[in-house]
């Protein structure tokens, strides 16, 4: 029987990214994030994206022994964006869903100089 039965357990999340110029108007934005839950196992998941004059992107994503995802987007203003991504399912649960699309709206505060992709926030 778990000790954690019935309490709200709080997961541990670490992430790193980096972006890179890659062409004069074209970066690269690789990152990880590693999760940790006293009832799960720990699960990683990698990110790699290209963004265009820091305006629109296209990312990829692999989740370990679960997931896969991509997704494109757009920097509409210094503080929205917008983007479509589609998740496909690797594991046990495509049994039920194959995969599944989704509309992804960001939203981004303290761009005090209103920079689309603002270098020091992250």
């Amino acid at each position: 029987m778990s000790a954690y039965l019935g309490k709200l357990v709080p997961p541990l999340i670490c992430t790193a990214g980096y972006s890179r110029w890659v062409k004069e108007y074209i970066s690269l934005l690789p990152s990880v994030m590693i999760r940790y839950l006293t009832t799960l196992p720990v699960r990683s998941d990698m990110k790699a994206g290209l963004q265009y004059r820091d305006r629109v992107w296209v990312d990829s994503a692999y989740r370990h022994h679960d997931s896969m995802a991509a997704m494109v987007g757009i920097n509409i203003t210094a503080a929205f964006n917008i983007g479509y991504a589609y998740n496909y399912r690797a594991s046990g649960c495509n049994i039920i869903s194959q995969g599944f699309y989704e509309i992804v709206t960001g939203m981004m505060t303290g761009n005090r100089l209103a920079d689309l992709c603002p270098r020091n926030l992250w």
